[in-house]
């Protein structure tokens, strides 16, 4: 793509506001005005505030009192037991050890760090360091009254303290990992302000901290405005945090909580559309949004401030959105999107995918009433000390005008169709989730990494590894870098009058003069049939690469003829995939049929090391199945997919 064009279209699907603030802080960068402003070591002790000795850690303290007393912690947890062995689960993955030194030799000004450490991916060294794992030990002693508890963590907040100096290293590289790392500190130690451990010296040291972290957050602000997306929250919520912890000691501290409030609202209000899409167009994001104007919603009922009418509105949108998408039977939600692995509050997770905790407390926060019934879910909830009304009041149906969905009582299914109003995560138009009694039957592949090295630089986010098709194995839209599509494709969603059908179209392949249409049927008590029309709108005789792909669950297999069958527990999937010509239906030339598993081919000819993979959380793949058939024509073609499910175990 020439500069020209590349420029055009940035100005048109990015918008001039993203690009001039990412400019401002380029300037600021490259000039050396961002590094005056955030010193290597940090501000010395001579242009520290005066006193420093007070900090308000009390606005938290409540909540863990609450949910000791809705729930209690009635035995060690796994991850209580990981911290006392001097292990966590980084990304709530596998168990590993907890280091807080970033090891990368000589530590460097933040800004000279990339995107990895020696071939190590920065968010590896970043998620130790991010501190959440500290809300275990919080609860650990809010409940036991231990003070063993209390003085890990304090051991903790000094390793890194010793190990990180202030705007050196890899973890202060990220203003959004700074904001996060000194709110879990604030959070964590306001469980612990009786604890024998929170001594006044480690008191004037968190102090201390506060005010270096809110410094190195406030130079940055226009590189997270430019991102239009968590970032800016994140920073904005440790702005208020640390304004308010600090407010009686240091004048401009009331300066930056209300820049943080600001920056805050204003960006809920520019990121939630106001059907209650979220801008980076993710399901894990959307939570981690959720999350944090959750935190920001308590902070400020706490304070005697509230969110306005229009917020308030965004927010229940946002939230009948997520309920929508969360599987009634094992509280999980289509893998859409990026997902780096954040779960910023796990409290009441089943497992990294369990959205019914967020679920339920959004709904309480901003709709009034519960979604689900009580549960484990529900300790979430109870630490926002939010009310909780008896009975469950059912939720109006929500349809969100990015993903449709249809439904029956064991069995549903989800289309995606987006008209792009900020930046694409993946290339994946009209792809296609299934869930069967709880089962994710056809799914979406998540992320796994974004900066490992190739061909795992947030590959996963590539038309291929959809359930959608390709033609000619290119992408829907134009690869610009590892996080930005231009060229969008935009979906349009077909009107039909059959509840049990959804269809939509989309252009991304107009260059080649091929409009994709795709509906999904549910045949009540046997399946679905998804249908896709590839329609030439401009005559071209040349022949085409017509690729279906679905990735499945890594079941028994048996291939025969035209079908896949999969089997487990006496559960089985039969899957047919036909192609015939638009006009005359007269059978197309099948090219390829392929199943591959963890990227090993195991029949047909396709290779490809991506394939067959699947991440529920980030820095985590494990193998599934990723059929595919390709067909080669001219003109128009249909490809017709049917789903037929059994159980014999009823």
């Amino acid at each position: 793509m020439n500069k020209i064009k590349k420029l055009t279209l940035l100005i048109k699907e990015i918008g001039l506001s993203d690009i001039f603030s990412y400019a401002v802080y380029q300037i600021q960068l490259r000039s050396g005005e961002i590094r005056r402003r955030t010193p290597a070591g940090g501000f010395k002790p001579e242009k520290l505030p005066p006193d420093l000795s007070n900090i308000d850690l009390s606005i938290f303290e409540s909540n863990w009192k609450a949910l000791n007393k809705t729930r209690g912690l009635l035995t060690p947890s796994q991850e209580l037991q990981n911290l006392l062995t001097g292990k966590f689960r980084p990304f709530i993955a596998e168990v590993t050890p907890l280091s807080l030194d970033p090891a990368s030799g000589e530590l460097k000004h933040w800004s000279e760090y990339s995107n990895d450490i020696d071939g190590v991916d920065i968010k590896k060294v970043w998620e130790p360091s991010r501190f959440n794992w500290s809300l275990v030990l919080a609860r650990s002693y809010s409940a036991t009254r231990d003070n063993d508890y209390a003085a890990l963590f304090w051991l903790r907040v000094e390793e890194f303290i010793r190990h990180n100096p202030v705007n050196l290293g890899p973890n202060w590289s990220s203003a959004q990992e700074v904001a996060l790392r000194m709110i879990f500190w604030l959070i964590t130690s306001s469980s612990m302000l009786d604890a024998p451990a929170t001594t006044s010296q480690r008191i004037r040291m968190l102090s201390e901290a506060v005010f270096q972290h809110a410094m190195r957050i406030l130079p940055t602000l226009s590189y997270a405005r430019s991102q239009n997306n968590n970032h800016i929250l994140s920073e904005a919520l440790g702005l208020v945090f640390a304004g308010d912890s600090l407010a009686s000691n240091i004048e401009i501290a009331d300066r930056w909580r209300k820049i943080g409030e600001t920056e805050f609202e204003r960006s809920l209000l520019k990121q939630i559309a106001t059907d209650g899409t979220y801008s980076q167009q993710s399901t894990n994001y959307h939570r981690m949004m959720l999350q944090l104007a959750l935190l920001y919603s308590a902070y400020q009922k706490k304070h005697g401030r509230s969110l306005s009418g229009q917020l308030q509105e965004r927010l229940a949108q946002a939230t009948r959105w997520l309920i929508s998408q969360v599987d009634p039977v094992s509280g999980q939600a289509p893998n859409l999107g990026h997902n780096d692995g954040s779960l910023i509050f796990p409290l009441g997770c089943t497992e990294f995918r369990d959205y019914r905790p967020t679920a339920q407390a959004a709904s309480l926060a901003f709709l009034g009433s519960p979604c689900l019934p009580p549960g484990q879910w529900d300790e979430l909830s109870d630490w926002l000390e939010l009310p909780h009304p008896q009975g469950l009041t059912t939720i109006p149906a929500f349809t969100s005008p990015a993903v449709h969905k249809v439904e029956d009582s064991t069995m549903w299914g989800t289309l995606r169709g987006v008209k792009f109003h900020s930046r694409p995560a993946h290339a994946d138009q009209l792809h296609v989730d299934l869930w069967w009694k709880g089962i994710n039957i056809a799914r979406d592949a998540g992320s796994y990494s974004y900066n490992d090295p190739p061909p795992w630089q947030n590959a996963l986010d590539s038309t291929r590894v959809h359930n959608t098709i390709t033609i000619d194995d290119l992408d829907q839209m134009e690869r610009i870098s590892r996080f930005l599509w231009l060229n969008r494709a935009n979906a349009k969603w077909i009107p039909t009058s059959d509840s049990t059908q959804i269809s939509a179209s989309h252009d991304g392949y107009r260059k080649l003069g091929y409009r994709h249409e795709r509906s999904i049927s549910l045949v009540k008590g046997v399946g679905f049939t998804v249908i896709d029309h590839l329609v030439q709108f401009r005559p071209d005789p040349k022949e085409h690469f017509f690729t279906i792909h679905w990735l499945l669950p890594d079941w028994s297999w048996i291939q025969k003829n035209d079908c896949l069958r999969l089997v487990k527990n006496q559960k089985s999937i039969v899957i047919e995939i036909t192609a015939g010509h638009h006009q005359n239906g007269s059978v197309v030339t099948l090219q390829d049929r392929s199943l591959i598993r963890g990227g090993k081919t195991l029949f047909g000819s396709r290779i490809d090391p991506i394939l067959g993979w699947e991440s529920n959380t980030y820095s985590e793949k494990h193998a599934v199945l990723s059929y595919s058939c390709t067909f080669q024509a001219s003109g128009s073609i249909t490809i017709t997919t049917n789903w037929k499910l059994m159980d014999e175990s009823i």
